[in-house]
């Protein structure tokens, strides 16, 4: 099953506001989920929903203009220049309507949607994986 996962790679969405301060540890326990299951094609499309303190800022700076444009500084492990992270700006502050919006930039077959304040046990996402290949 672990090979079908690869072929089909995992888009990871998080939708965060004002979560400057867990979004970095939930990226972390996410990836070193990902990384200790052997599941090696995936990415992070965070969506940063309206935040007034720095949520984004850990992978990225702003442009003057919110929305616009995203230059980035910083990630960890180099998540951003492989091409494993994303970061996008939506203004209108709905949780349902910004993991719809983080759907329509994922470019792999498996979705898995989380909050930005979660921990997972090593294997949650490969065994959720197993049951939806196997089960639908």
């Amino acid at each position: 099953m672990l090979s079908l996962i690869n072929q089909q790679g995992v888009s990871i969405i998080i939708g965060s506001r004002n979560e400057a301060k867990t979004l970095p540890l939930t990226v972390n326990a996410l990836m070193m989920d990902l990384e200790a299951s052997g599941i090696t094609k995936y990415e992070f499309i965070i969506m940063d929903n309206g935040s007034q303190d720095e949520t984004g800022r850990f992978f990225s700076w702003k442009a003057s203009e919110k929305g616009r444009h995203w230059k980035y500084q910083y990630s960890p492990r180099g998540l951003v220049n492989e091409g494993k992270l994303k970061v996008f700006f939506d203004p209108v502050m709905s949780n349902v309507g910004t993991r719809n919006k983080g759907a329509t930039h994922a470019r792999y077959q498996n979705l898995i949607f989380a909050d930005a304040h979660i921990g997972v046990k090593i294997g949650t996402i490969l065994s959720s994986l197993t049951a939806l290949n196997t089960y639908g």
